[in-house]
């Protein structure tokens, strides 16, 4: 009687060597590109339509804008750069003359007006159209805020102190501008419903008066002040986000004096709490909100201008935030907007670095645990590619930590089993590492 003898050759691939991890970081700093000089502020859209967010940076000593074109797998082209005012300070985009493309309205801080530049259909603009807005108007938005189904401007008037309202004439001409007085500088404003009336209304960060304003929308286009709020010294940013989870609008606003973030808790008709907690950053420029790990949580990232990097705090789920790492980026960040930008399903972030002249873009390098050949499902065939990397010397899983399915540091044979048991037998679902390396 012959004896069959099997012998199982175990393979340990570590994904970390001489430590079992390394720095854990959502995002990896991947390149930068050229802009204008100075870029104080930063948006992106789709602007020639295929599919892919491009990049528009606002120039404050070069009197520009700056508008790349996203090449695919977040590269960009070489800016190019459309006059506009003096001094501008920041830019908005949206469909303002209903022909489906993308156009854009620049903040001109030294010449008190509003920029319109109207896209071509292919990303390239004409020339600007100017409205006369406040005095040193500092930010700019639009929504559609008369409810008629065109997207209105807003701005933001640091000298003047008041906030401008700009209607949309559904045609891409607008009314002149109506100004709503507020309390204090208004160098940051942004559009929310801040007591679930479908009007968006507006928050205005007042530099001067350490404060910020609610203007609520009367339904019709015009606002009434709905209250001050007190913030830590020297608001300079503020955006607005769903940030416990109550399905009201709270709001986040970083303070360049006290150097910290902190958040407004909406009651949901439309008044606020600050919270308690604070998070100390280092001069703090901008901020922005969006789910950074896909967790159903709207987390925060920061643009600091003093230290030159961003900073991420993470959302534990109900409104209260771990700062969990900061990421260098270029000289001088001013600015910070988060898209998907490679087109992988995530949120990336790009900053403007006005000492630099550039922008920097970091990619999030989250994926999903057990899909292993990166197809955005798991099943057998995963199992099949652990096998082939493993024992037949095939390309390994991208990233490496989508193997490590057990989360013990090393892909073998026991992430096989994981997977099979968690397919076929009811196991546990996989459990990687929760971020790739630093690689920035």
């Amino acid at each position: 009687m012959k004896t069959i003898l099997f012998v199982f050759i175990t393979l340990n691939i570590s994904l970390f060597p001489n430590s079992l991890f390394s720095q854990d970081t959502l995002f990896s700093h991947t390149a930068n590109f050229a802009t204008g000089s100075d870029p104080y502020s930063i948006i992106g859209s789709d602007l020639n339509s295929d599919g892919l967010i491009d990049i528009i940076t606002t120039n404050f000593q070069s009197g520009d804008i700056s508008v790349l074109l996203n090449s695919g797998e977040a590269q960009f082209q070489s800016p190019v750069n459309y006059s506009v005012g003096i001094f501008p300070y920041a830019s908005t985009t949206a469909d303002f003359d209903n022909d489906s493309y993308n156009d854009i309205a620049v903040a001109n801080w030294y010449t008190n007006n509003v920029s319109l530049l109207f896209n071509n259909g292919d990303g390239t603009f004409g020339d600007t159209i100017n409205y006369a807005a406040g005095i040193g108007p500092t930010s700019i938005i639009c929504a559609d805020y008369n409810k008629d189904g065109n997207f209105d401007i807003a701005t933001g008037n640091s000298e003047s102190q008041n906030v401008s309202i700009f209607l949309n004439n559904g045609n891409g001409t607008f009314q002149p501008g109506i100004s709503f007085p507020i309390e204090g500088e208004a160098i940051s404003i942004c559009s929310i419903d801040c007591n679930n009336d479908s009007f968006p209304d507006i928050v205005a960060a007042n530099n001067n008066t350490y404060s910020i304003t609610v203007l609520r929308n009367n339904g019709n286009g015009t606002f009434s002040n709905f209250g001050n709020y007190p913030t830590p010294p020297a608001p300079r940013s503020v955006f607005s986000s769903d940030l416990n989870n109550d399905g009201n609008y709270d709001i986040a606003v970083v303070t360049t004096i006290h150097d910290s973030v902190a958040i407004l808790i909406n009651d949901g008709l439309g008044t606020f709490e600050r919270d308690s907690n604070y998070y100390i950053i280092d001069q703090p420029f901008s901020i922005i909100s969006n789910d950074f790990n896909s967790d159903g949580f709207m987390d925060l990232a920061t643009a600091n201008h003093s230290s030159n990097d961003i900073s991420i705090l993470l959302n534990l789920g109900n409104g209260v935030f771990e700062h969990v790492y900061n990421i260098a980026a270029d000289s001088g960040s001013s600015s910070i907007f988060s898209a998907d930008i490679d087109g992988d399903s995530y949120i990336d972030l790009i900053t403007a670095n006005r000492f630099s002249n550039n922008i920097s873009v970091f990619l999030n390098t989250s994926f999903t645990c057990g899909d292993a050949n990166s197809d955005g499902k798991i099943n057998i065939m995963d199992v099949s590619y652990l096998i082939n990397f493993l024992y037949k010397g095939q390309s390994p899983p991208f990233p490496l930590e989508s193997g490590d399915v057990d989360n013990t540091g090393f892909i073998n044979i026991l992430d096989i089993t994981y997977l099979i048991n968690y397919l076929y037998k009811g196991g546990p679902e996989p459990n990687c590492p929760l971020t790739r390396p630093f690689s920035g």
